[in-house]
């Protein structure tokens, strides 16, 4: 499931930190591109119209599911991760890695995981503490649109 989740929506957004002197005030917005090293943890996924009368598509998700992160390196590229469970102690820590980059005065994150095509998010927050990002997908004629809340750790 966690492999099928990153995959489908193979956004598992940014893994920055904002650089800065002083007192920091996470919910303060930042420039983007000054982002980096922060990994980002998944902690809202959802969908609509509702797919099987789901909307909260993290519901029902394991702990070994929900603790997985993305990172995101000034090179342009970017890790899916494990967190600190596994859901199998033979899942590799690292399990995608593709690159990444800001499009439209970085008001679109591009990801393209190693030999797939790209993923583009629509960005409508990015503070210091949380990114909300949203996806769509056209699937069997239904267009389906995703959001999607990080929170930085």
């Amino acid at each position: 499931m966690k492999k099928n989740l990153f995959a489908i929506f193979s956004l598992a957004v940014l893994v920055f930190v904002g650089a800065g002197c002083g007192k920091k005030n996470d919910d303060a917005p930042v420039t983007k591109t000054s982002l980096i090293s922060r990994t980002w943890l998944l902690t809202g996924l959802t969908v609509s119209p509702a797919i099987f009368g789901q909307t909260n598509l993290l519901a029902g998700s394991s702990a070994c599911e929900l603790d997985d992160i993305t990172v995101f390196t000034s090179a342009g590229t970017y890790t899916g991760e494990e967190g600190a469970t596994k859901c199998s102690p033979s899942d590799p820590q690292v399990y995608e890695r593709g690159n990444w980059r800001f499009l439209n005065n970085e008001t679109q994150l591009e990801m393209t995981e190693t030999g797939g095509t790209p993923n583009v998010l629509n960005i409508s927050e990015l503070t210091a503490a949380r990114m909300v990002a949203t996806f769509s997908e056209n699937f069997g004629g239904v267009n389906y649109t995703y959001t999607a809340t990080y929170t930085a750790r």
